[in-house]
């Protein structure tokens, strides 16, 4: 009876075009900084895991180990990015 057509909007594919190329500048320059800054990442995800930990085992006796782990993760993001920091000032200065 009635027939229902869908409208292709005319830079639909354009618009996925740009988004996938989006995507892939992305995940480029994400692997650039896994490559270069692996210990910070580390650490990074080391706090972030310990601190869910600590909040979802909430009155338990291992809470208080499980946010110093979190504290030490969070001092060594800033820690390795520093040493990172120096060591790239030193290479530079040395070549």
């Amino acid at each position: 009876m009635w027939e229902v057509h869908e409208i292709e909007h005319p830079f639909s594919n354009f618009k996925a075009y740009i988004m996938i190329t989006k995507f892939k500048e992305i995940w480029g320059k994400t692997d650039d900084i896994i490559l270069r800054y692996p210990m910070v990442l580390t650490t990074a995800l080391i706090a972030a895991i310990s601190a869910v930990v600590a909040i979802e085992i909430d009155h338990q006796d291992n809470q208080f180990l499980v946010t110093k782990l979190a504290f030490a993760g969070c001092l060594g993001i800033s820690l390795m990015f520093g040493i990172k920091m120096l060591s790239q000032t030193i290479r530079k200065g040395i070549q």
